[in-house]
């Protein structure tokens, strides 16, 4: 538990001096000053993502992009809408339904692999369709049951379901036609097929990157920098006395520089690339620079945040003394304005 820490400042200038006490901001009210402007940062992030995705997926040329990609999901039989017109691979489709049965399963997942060969002869080359056409035979050559059975067999020159095997299935939720979707169709379609996707079918790739760019440079990032200077820097701008946040104003906590001074905007400005470097290697590392920086703040010395201490400021309370921008101010907090003014007489010449 952290104890009450005294900060004592001599402040002197050119025409006085004068000692102020202050004490560092309580740990538990740091926390939920943080905590507070975290949950500002989030929902500006929200809001700003939310108005950005509205803007972008409303130009002409991200509806012609995501009209062309939406074409070529559904028509490959790899992606279908769910109920509520989502588009979802097949196989998710499949595996979800309610109703579907082991062997409308498997005949589901046939229809969308024979699909997708028709759609593939249409898009791509000749030799990389031939290449699908071996590997899906060789595929299924290789598939066996659990108790060593073959599932597919080769009959004048095609590959067919094994009939002896598939002759045990009775009933539509038989384990036999379950072996064939769970062992055979689904595997090809979600290892092989989608691969074939990205790699065989022209533009396809090219526009799931076009999507991802636009998502992650186009909305997500710019949301991420308004929020974070939306939180974290042109608050104290308008707080610039102790440059607090909202939340630090909640608390009533204050930033003072090594001269005990409120922190000038250079200093200020480079404490919020700190916390902005902060927030970004959280992203990567599960909120390991956040735990860091708490560590800090909880067993170091100074009972700083890594940011508070490489921009070389202390968070104080602001309950009773007043924070001072520069020595000016502090020459003119110490003239005595209730002194007696002088009383002049008019002389008497008579």
């Amino acid at each position: 538990m952290q104890s009450t820490e005294i900060i004592n400042a001599e402040l002197n200038t050119n025409l006085n001096s004068k000692n102020i006490e202050y004490v560092k901001a309580p740990l538990t009210r740091r926390i939920f000053a943080n905590a507070v402007d975290v949950i500002i940062f989030v929902f500006l992030l929200v809001s700003f993502f939310a108005g950005l995705r509205a803007i972008v997926s409303n130009t002409s040329t991200y509806k012609a992009k995501d009209a062309e990609l939406t074409a070529l999901k559904l028509d490959s039989g790899l992606f279908q809408r769910d109920k509520d017109t989502l588009i979802k691979e097949t196989t998710i489709i499949l595996d979800n339904s309610s109703i579907d049965t082991a062997e409308s399963r498997r005949i589901g997942a046939i229809s969308a692999i024979n699909k997708f060969f028709s759609f593939a002869q249409q898009k791509c080359n000749s030799s990389d369709y031939e290449v699908m056409l071996n590997d899906y035979k060789s595929f299924r050559l290789s598939c066996k049951a659990e108790n060593g059975t073959q599932l597919f067999i080769e009959s004048n020159g095609d590959v067919i379901e094994n009939p002896e095997y598939i002759s045990l299935g009775s009933g539509t939720a038989s384990p036999v036609f379950k072996t064939y979707y769970e062992v055979a169709y689904k595997p090809y379609i979600n290892d092989h097929l989608q691969s074939y996707m990205v790699s065989a079918i022209p533009n396809y790739l090219e526009l799931n990157r076009y999507q991802s760019n636009t998502l992650l440079f186009g909305e997500f990032l710019p949301s991420f920098l308004l929020a974070m200077v939306s939180t974290y820097l042109l608050p104290t701008l308008i707080f610039s006395r102790g440059r607090m946040t909202f939340g630090k104003r909640l608390y009533k906590i204050a930033l003072l520089d090594r001269s005990c001074l409120s922190p000038s905007f250079a200093r200020t400005t480079g404490r919020f690339l700190i916390v902005l470097l902060e927030f970004i290697l959280a992203i990567p590392t599960f909120c390991v620079s956040f735990i860091i920086s708490f560590s800090f703040m909880m067993f170091s010395k100074s009972h700083q945040s890594v940011p508070d201490y490489v921009a070389d400021v202390n968070e104080i309370s602001i309950l009773d003394n007043k924070i001072f921008k520069n020595f000016n101010e502090i020459d003119l907090d110490t003239i005595d304005t209730h002194k007696e003014p002088i009383k002049f007489k008019p002389k008497n010449y008579n």
